[in-house]
Protein backbone atom coordinates (compact mmCIF):
# COMPACT_ATOMS: atom_id res chain seq x y z
CA UNK A 1 0.00 0.00 0.00
CA UNK A 2 1.13 3.31 -0.68
CA UNK A 3 2.34 4.91 2.30
CA UNK A 4 1.40 8.15 1.59
CA UNK A 5 -2.25 6.59 2.09
CA UNK A 6 -1.89 5.10 5.47
CA UNK A 7 -2.94 6.51 8.97
CA UNK A 8 0.56 7.97 10.94
CA UNK A 9 0.16 7.25 14.81
CA UNK A 10 2.60 10.50 14.75
CA UNK A 11 1.63 12.19 11.77
CA UNK A 12 3.48 15.23 10.08
CA UNK A 13 0.44 16.12 7.96
CA UNK A 14 -2.96 17.24 8.71
CA UNK A 15 -5.62 14.53 9.24
CA UNK A 16 -8.74 14.30 6.97
CA UNK A 17 -11.86 11.99 7.39
CA UNK A 18 -14.63 11.95 4.36
CA UNK A 19 -17.79 11.24 5.45
CA UNK A 20 -20.53 10.55 2.20
CA UNK A 21 -17.23 9.38 0.36
CA UNK A 22 -18.53 7.88 -2.65
CA UNK A 23 -15.85 6.30 -4.74
CA UNK A 24 -13.11 8.50 -3.18
CA UNK A 25 -13.01 11.53 -5.68
CA UNK A 26 -12.65 14.71 -2.75
CA UNK A 27 -10.41 11.65 -1.18
CA UNK A 28 -7.74 11.63 -3.59
CA UNK A 29 -8.01 15.16 -3.85
CA UNK A 30 -7.30 16.00 -0.05
CA UNK A 31 -4.69 13.56 -0.03
CA UNK A 32 -3.35 14.89 -3.02
CA UNK A 33 -3.35 18.08 -1.49
CA UNK A 34 -1.11 16.73 1.50
CA UNK A 35 -3.71 15.79 4.21
CA UNK A 36 -3.65 12.06 5.80
CA UNK A 37 -6.73 10.01 5.02
CA UNK A 38 -7.97 8.45 8.24
CA UNK A 39 -11.06 7.32 7.50
CA UNK A 40 -13.97 7.07 5.03
CA UNK A 41 -17.87 6.30 5.21
CA UNK A 42 -20.43 5.93 2.92
CA UNK A 43 -23.87 3.51 3.01
CA UNK A 44 -23.71 2.19 -0.44
CA UNK A 45 -21.38 -1.66 -0.17
CA UNK A 46 -20.72 -1.05 -4.03
CA UNK A 47 -18.80 2.74 -3.84
CA UNK A 48 -17.23 1.42 -0.13
CA UNK A 49 -15.42 -1.46 -2.13
CA UNK A 50 -14.82 0.83 -4.86
CA UNK A 51 -12.97 3.31 -2.69
CA UNK A 52 -11.13 0.26 -0.82
CA UNK A 53 -9.71 -0.85 -4.14
CA UNK A 54 -8.36 2.48 -4.76
CA UNK A 55 -6.90 3.21 -1.28
CA UNK A 56 -6.67 0.01 0.22
CA UNK A 57 -8.63 -2.04 2.43
CA UNK A 58 -9.68 -0.61 5.59
CA UNK A 59 -9.78 3.29 4.70
CA UNK A 60 -13.79 3.01 3.88
CA UNK A 61 -16.74 1.21 5.96
CA UNK A 62 -20.07 0.75 5.36
CA UNK A 63 -22.41 2.85 7.84
CA UNK A 64 -25.84 4.67 7.73
CA UNK A 65 -24.65 8.12 8.87
CA UNK A 66 -28.28 8.93 9.77
CA UNK A 67 -28.42 6.09 12.34
CA UNK A 68 -25.40 5.91 13.89
CA UNK A 69 -23.38 7.09 16.93
CA UNK A 70 -20.21 9.41 16.96
CA UNK A 71 -18.76 6.79 18.90
CA UNK A 72 -19.54 4.06 16.46
CA UNK A 73 -17.93 6.00 14.14
CA UNK A 74 -15.09 6.73 16.05
CA UNK A 75 -14.84 2.77 16.88
CA UNK A 76 -15.46 1.62 13.48
CA UNK A 77 -12.75 4.08 12.05
CA UNK A 78 -10.32 3.51 14.56
CA UNK A 79 -9.92 8.01 14.70
CA UNK A 80 -7.32 9.46 17.04
CA UNK A 81 -9.01 11.99 19.14
CA UNK A 82 -7.45 14.92 16.81
CA UNK A 83 -8.94 15.61 13.33
CA UNK A 84 -8.20 18.70 11.78
CA UNK A 85 -10.34 17.82 8.50
CA UNK A 86 -13.94 16.21 7.60
CA UNK A 87 -14.98 16.58 4.34
CA UNK A 88 -17.96 15.95 2.45
CA UNK A 89 -21.26 16.08 -0.06
CA UNK A 90 -24.37 14.92 1.78
CA UNK A 91 -26.39 14.20 -1.16
CA UNK A 92 -27.79 16.12 -3.07
CA UNK A 93 -30.26 14.89 -5.61
CA UNK A 94 -33.21 16.72 -3.16
CA UNK A 95 -31.74 20.16 -3.92
CA UNK A 96 -30.31 19.44 -7.81
CA UNK A 97 -31.82 21.91 -10.38
CA UNK A 98 -32.18 18.92 -12.41
CA UNK A 99 -33.93 16.72 -10.61
CA UNK A 100 -37.27 16.91 -9.07
CA UNK A 101 -36.21 19.15 -5.81
CA UNK A 102 -38.54 17.33 -3.38
CA UNK A 103 -38.53 19.79 -0.57
CA UNK A 104 -38.86 16.90 2.00
CA UNK A 105 -36.70 14.39 0.43
CA UNK A 106 -35.50 12.59 3.26
CA UNK A 107 -31.74 12.91 1.85
CA UNK A 108 -31.78 16.43 2.68
CA UNK A 109 -31.73 15.23 6.25
CA UNK A 110 -28.57 13.80 5.43
CA UNK A 111 -26.86 17.56 5.29
CA UNK A 112 -27.45 18.74 8.73
CA UNK A 113 -27.10 15.41 9.77
CA UNK A 114 -23.54 15.92 8.74
CA UNK A 115 -23.26 18.78 10.63
CA UNK A 116 -24.26 17.48 13.73
CA UNK A 117 -21.35 14.79 13.07
CA UNK A 118 -18.85 17.26 12.51
CA UNK A 119 -18.95 19.37 15.32
CA UNK A 120 -19.40 15.72 17.77
CA UNK A 121 -16.14 15.07 16.34
CA UNK A 122 -14.19 18.84 17.07
CA UNK A 123 -12.40 18.67 13.64
CA UNK A 124 -10.10 21.94 13.10
CA UNK A 125 -12.28 22.74 9.93
CA UNK A 126 -15.39 21.23 7.92
CA UNK A 127 -15.58 21.59 4.12
CA UNK A 128 -19.18 20.40 2.33
CA UNK A 129 -19.66 20.26 -1.19
CA UNK A 130 -22.98 20.18 -2.71
CA UNK A 131 -25.13 21.81 -5.91
CA UNK A 132 -26.22 25.26 -6.01
CA UNK A 133 -29.74 24.43 -5.84
CA UNK A 134 -29.51 24.03 -2.07
CA UNK A 135 -29.21 28.17 -2.10
CA UNK A 136 -32.70 28.10 -4.32
CA UNK A 137 -36.61 28.66 -2.91
CA UNK A 138 -37.05 26.74 0.33
CA UNK A 139 -34.61 24.40 0.09
CA UNK A 140 -32.35 27.12 1.81
CA UNK A 141 -33.81 25.97 4.94
CA UNK A 142 -31.59 22.83 4.68
CA UNK A 143 -28.35 24.34 4.11
CA UNK A 144 -29.24 27.08 6.70
CA UNK A 145 -30.08 25.16 9.32
CA UNK A 146 -26.37 22.72 8.72
CA UNK A 147 -24.68 25.96 9.12
CA UNK A 148 -26.29 27.19 11.98
CA UNK A 149 -25.34 24.04 13.86
CA UNK A 150 -22.01 24.21 12.86
CA UNK A 151 -21.96 28.30 14.09
CA UNK A 152 -23.73 27.05 17.25
CA UNK A 153 -20.47 24.62 17.75
CA UNK A 154 -18.33 27.66 17.45
CA UNK A 155 -17.38 27.12 13.85
CA UNK A 156 -16.98 30.49 11.69
CA UNK A 157 -19.10 30.11 8.17
CA UNK A 158 -17.19 30.70 5.19
CA UNK A 159 -19.32 30.94 1.89
CA UNK A 160 -21.37 29.52 0.57
CA UNK A 161 -18.97 29.77 -2.29
CA UNK A 162 -20.08 28.75 -6.01
CA UNK A 163 -16.99 26.94 -7.97
CA UNK A 164 -17.09 26.09 -11.88
CA UNK A 165 -14.68 23.15 -11.92
CA UNK A 166 -12.97 24.03 -15.22
CA UNK A 167 -12.08 27.44 -13.42
CA UNK A 168 -9.64 25.15 -12.04
CA UNK A 169 -8.31 23.29 -14.44
CA UNK A 170 -10.54 20.22 -14.98
CA UNK A 171 -12.38 19.96 -18.52
CA UNK A 172 -15.83 20.21 -17.19
CA UNK A 173 -18.56 22.56 -16.89
CA UNK A 174 -19.42 21.33 -13.38
CA UNK A 175 -21.29 24.17 -11.28
CA UNK A 176 -20.64 22.78 -6.89
CA UNK A 177 -21.58 25.00 -4.07
CA UNK A 178 -19.17 24.87 -1.50
CA UNK A 179 -18.78 26.18 2.42
CA UNK A 180 -16.09 25.75 4.68
CA UNK A 181 -16.27 26.20 8.62
CA UNK A 182 -12.95 26.69 10.67
CA UNK A 183 -13.10 26.16 14.49
CA UNK A 184 -12.54 29.20 16.23
CA UNK A 185 -9.38 28.87 17.14
CA UNK A 186 -8.35 28.83 13.08
CA UNK A 187 -8.44 32.59 12.04
CA UNK A 188 -8.08 32.59 8.52
CA UNK A 189 -9.26 30.83 5.66
CA UNK A 190 -9.86 31.88 1.51
CA UNK A 191 -11.00 30.14 -1.36
CA UNK A 192 -8.83 28.81 -3.87
CA UNK A 193 -8.61 31.45 -7.11
CA UNK A 194 -9.24 30.64 -10.46
CA UNK A 195 -6.40 28.91 -12.59
CA UNK A 196 -8.57 28.71 -15.31
CA UNK A 197 -10.86 30.51 -17.84
CA UNK A 198 -13.85 29.32 -20.13
CA UNK A 199 -12.99 31.97 -22.49
CA UNK A 200 -9.52 33.57 -23.59
CA UNK A 201 -11.28 37.21 -23.25
CA UNK A 202 -12.28 36.23 -19.69
CA UNK A 203 -9.47 37.99 -17.32
CA UNK A 204 -7.86 39.97 -19.69
CA UNK A 205 -5.76 36.86 -20.83
CA UNK A 206 -3.97 36.06 -17.90
CA UNK A 207 -5.29 32.88 -17.38
CA UNK A 208 -4.81 29.82 -19.09
CA UNK A 209 -8.30 28.06 -20.92
CA UNK A 210 -9.65 24.91 -18.94
CA UNK A 211 -8.42 22.29 -20.90
CA UNK A 212 -10.86 20.86 -23.65
CA UNK A 213 -12.81 17.54 -24.00
CA UNK A 214 -9.67 16.68 -26.90
CA UNK A 215 -7.35 17.37 -24.75
CA UNK A 216 -8.77 14.84 -22.12
CA UNK A 217 -9.28 12.14 -23.89
CA UNK A 218 -8.11 12.24 -27.86
CA UNK A 219 -5.05 10.30 -27.11
CA UNK A 220 -7.51 7.56 -26.45
CA UNK A 221 -7.40 5.62 -30.01
CA UNK A 222 -10.83 4.74 -31.82
CA UNK A 223 -12.26 2.18 -29.38
CA UNK A 224 -15.15 0.74 -31.40
CA UNK A 225 -12.69 -0.75 -33.93
CA UNK A 226 -11.81 -3.32 -30.37
CA UNK A 227 -14.46 -5.70 -30.28
CA UNK A 228 -13.51 -7.26 -26.75
CA UNK A 229 -14.48 -3.76 -25.57
CA UNK A 230 -18.19 -4.76 -25.81
CA UNK A 231 -18.07 -7.73 -23.27
CA UNK A 232 -15.32 -6.18 -20.92
CA UNK A 233 -13.91 -2.75 -19.83
CA UNK A 234 -10.21 -3.71 -19.35
CA UNK A 235 -7.79 -3.17 -22.41
CA UNK A 236 -3.91 -2.53 -22.76
CA UNK A 237 -4.15 0.87 -25.13
CA UNK A 238 -1.57 2.05 -27.20
CA UNK A 239 -1.92 5.88 -26.34
CA UNK A 240 -1.10 8.75 -28.55
CA UNK A 241 2.47 10.07 -27.07
CA UNK A 242 0.47 13.64 -28.77
CA UNK A 243 -0.77 15.19 -25.61
CA UNK A 244 -0.31 17.76 -23.17
CA UNK A 245 0.37 18.33 -19.37
CA UNK A 246 -3.15 17.50 -18.39
CA UNK A 247 -3.73 14.42 -19.84
CA UNK A 248 -0.36 13.34 -18.83
CA UNK A 249 -1.02 14.00 -15.19
CA UNK A 250 -3.53 11.80 -15.50
CA UNK A 251 -1.88 9.13 -17.28
CA UNK A 252 0.91 8.93 -14.68
CA UNK A 253 2.04 6.75 -11.95
CA UNK A 254 0.59 8.96 -9.22
CA UNK A 255 -1.27 12.39 -8.68
CA UNK A 256 0.84 14.60 -6.50
CA UNK A 257 2.32 11.94 -5.17
CA UNK A 258 -1.03 9.88 -4.63
CA UNK A 259 -0.45 6.34 -5.68
CA UNK A 260 -2.63 3.03 -6.47
CA UNK A 261 -3.41 0.85 -3.91
CA UNK A 262 -2.95 -1.71 -6.47
CA UNK A 263 -1.23 -0.81 -9.64
CA UNK A 264 -1.91 -2.10 -12.93
CA UNK A 265 0.12 -3.35 -15.37
CA UNK A 266 1.56 -0.64 -17.57
CA UNK A 267 -0.97 0.45 -20.16
CA UNK A 268 -3.96 -1.65 -19.14
CA UNK A 269 -6.81 0.63 -18.65
CA UNK A 270 -10.03 -0.29 -17.02
CA UNK A 271 -13.67 1.68 -17.39
CA UNK A 272 -13.34 0.98 -21.20
CA UNK A 273 -16.56 -0.90 -21.87
CA UNK A 274 -18.23 -0.03 -25.25
CA UNK A 275 -22.24 0.55 -25.25
CA UNK A 276 -23.66 -1.30 -28.27
CA UNK A 277 -25.60 1.42 -30.45
CA UNK A 278 -27.86 0.68 -33.42
CA UNK A 279 -26.82 1.42 -36.75
CA UNK A 280 -29.54 4.09 -36.55
CA UNK A 281 -28.48 5.90 -33.62
CA UNK A 282 -24.67 5.62 -34.89
CA UNK A 283 -25.94 7.51 -37.96
CA UNK A 284 -27.86 9.74 -35.47
CA UNK A 285 -24.90 10.38 -33.25
CA UNK A 286 -22.55 10.99 -36.58
CA UNK A 287 -24.86 13.73 -37.93
CA UNK A 288 -24.69 15.50 -34.54
CA UNK A 289 -22.85 18.23 -34.96
CA UNK A 290 -19.94 18.60 -32.04
CA UNK A 291 -21.17 21.15 -29.47
CA UNK A 292 -25.09 20.06 -30.49
CA UNK A 293 -27.59 18.18 -28.20
CA UNK A 294 -28.74 14.92 -30.61
CA UNK A 295 -32.55 15.37 -30.83
CA UNK A 296 -33.97 12.03 -30.19
CA UNK A 297 -31.66 10.88 -26.92
CA UNK A 298 -31.25 14.42 -26.29
CA UNK A 299 -27.51 13.72 -25.54
CA UNK A 300 -24.49 16.33 -25.87
CA UNK A 301 -22.05 16.14 -28.21
CA UNK A 302 -18.67 17.14 -26.72
CA UNK A 303 -17.15 20.26 -28.85
CA UNK A 304 -13.34 18.93 -29.24
CA UNK A 305 -12.05 22.50 -27.85
CA UNK A 306 -14.27 23.35 -25.29
CA UNK A 307 -14.69 21.77 -22.06
CA UNK A 308 -17.71 19.14 -21.78
CA UNK A 309 -20.78 20.18 -19.95
CA UNK A 310 -21.45 18.31 -16.33
CA UNK A 311 -21.30 14.80 -16.22
CA UNK A 312 -24.27 13.56 -14.22
CA UNK A 313 -24.83 10.36 -12.33
CA UNK A 314 -28.71 9.54 -13.58
CA UNK A 315 -30.46 8.19 -9.91
CA UNK A 316 -30.03 5.01 -7.45
CA UNK A 317 -32.25 1.80 -7.30
CA UNK A 318 -34.79 3.93 -4.89
CA UNK A 319 -35.15 6.47 -7.66
CA UNK A 320 -36.02 4.56 -10.87
CA UNK A 321 -32.22 3.45 -11.81
CA UNK A 322 -32.33 6.30 -14.39
CA UNK A 323 -29.46 7.01 -16.26
CA UNK A 324 -28.34 10.28 -16.41
CA UNK A 325 -27.68 11.19 -20.46
CA UNK A 326 -24.11 10.29 -21.58
CA UNK A 327 -22.65 12.57 -24.03
CA UNK A 328 -21.39 11.65 -27.78
CA UNK A 329 -17.60 11.26 -28.23
CA UNK A 330 -16.85 14.47 -29.87
CA UNK A 331 -15.11 12.32 -32.89
CA UNK A 332 -16.68 9.26 -33.09
CA UNK A 333 -20.06 8.22 -33.23
CA UNK A 334 -21.09 6.52 -29.60
CA UNK A 335 -21.44 7.24 -26.21
CA UNK A 336 -18.13 8.11 -24.10
CA UNK A 337 -16.72 5.32 -22.33
CA UNK A 338 -16.65 5.52 -18.32
CA UNK A 339 -12.78 5.74 -18.68
CA UNK A 340 -13.26 9.22 -20.66
CA UNK A 341 -15.60 10.32 -18.55
CA UNK A 342 -13.15 9.91 -15.65
CA UNK A 343 -10.85 11.45 -17.59
CA UNK A 344 -13.47 14.98 -17.82
CA UNK A 345 -14.12 14.72 -13.94
CA UNK A 346 -9.90 14.60 -13.57
CA UNK A 347 -9.67 11.29 -12.08
CA UNK A 348 -6.42 9.37 -12.67
CA UNK A 349 -6.37 6.36 -14.90
CA UNK A 350 -4.89 4.20 -12.15
CA UNK A 351 -8.45 4.71 -10.16
CA UNK A 352 -11.04 1.93 -10.78
CA UNK A 353 -14.73 2.26 -11.04
CA UNK A 354 -17.09 -0.65 -11.00
CA UNK A 355 -17.20 -2.80 -14.83
CA UNK A 356 -20.34 -1.91 -15.59
CA UNK A 357 -21.77 1.17 -17.25
CA UNK A 358 -24.58 1.68 -14.82
CA UNK A 359 -22.49 1.59 -11.92
CA UNK A 360 -19.45 3.12 -13.00
CA UNK A 361 -20.98 6.44 -14.75
CA UNK A 362 -23.10 6.44 -11.48
CA UNK A 363 -19.96 6.52 -9.27
CA UNK A 364 -18.09 9.54 -11.68
CA UNK A 365 -20.98 11.41 -11.59
CA UNK A 366 -21.55 11.77 -8.42
CA UNK A 367 -18.01 12.38 -7.49
CA UNK A 368 -15.97 15.56 -6.31
CA UNK A 369 -13.55 16.18 -9.27
CA UNK A 370 -10.48 15.22 -7.57
CA UNK A 371 -8.51 18.47 -8.56
CA UNK A 372 -11.51 21.22 -6.76
CA UNK A 373 -10.88 18.38 -3.95
CA UNK A 374 -7.25 19.42 -4.09
CA UNK A 375 -7.44 23.26 -4.51
CA UNK A 376 -9.93 23.04 -1.69
CA UNK A 377 -7.67 21.15 0.32
CA UNK A 378 -4.66 23.51 -0.72
CA UNK A 379 -6.57 26.27 0.84
CA UNK A 380 -7.47 24.36 4.31
CA UNK A 381 -3.89 22.92 4.75
CA UNK A 382 -2.81 25.95 4.10
CA UNK A 383 -5.22 28.14 6.60
CA UNK A 384 -4.27 25.23 9.34
CA UNK A 385 -0.50 25.87 8.19
CA UNK A 386 -0.94 29.54 8.89
CA UNK A 387 -3.09 29.09 12.12
CA UNK A 388 -0.05 26.63 13.58
CA UNK A 389 3.12 29.59 12.78
CA UNK A 390 1.14 32.06 14.76
CA UNK A 391 0.29 29.86 17.72
CA UNK A 392 4.93 28.94 17.31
Amino acid sequence: MNSDLQVRPARSRPGAVDFFCGVGGMSLGLAAAGFDLLGAVDHDERVVRAYNANFGDGHAVTADLAACTISELRASLNLPETIDLVAGGPPCQGFSLMGSRVEDDDRNLLLYRFAELAVQLKPRAVLIENVPGALMGDHIKWLSSALGILADGGYRIHGPRIIDAASLGVPQRRRRLFVVATRSDVHTFSFPRATHVLLASENGGSLPLAPSASEAIGDIPDLAAIDALYSRDTHELPLSEDCGGYTRLLRSADFFGVAPASPQRNRVMSGLKLSRHSEAVRERFEHTPPGDTEQVSHFHRLHPDEPANTIRAGTGPERGSYMAPRPIHYREPRCITVREAARLQSFPDWFQFHPTNWHGFRQVGNAVPPLVAKALGDACRQSLEEDDQAHT
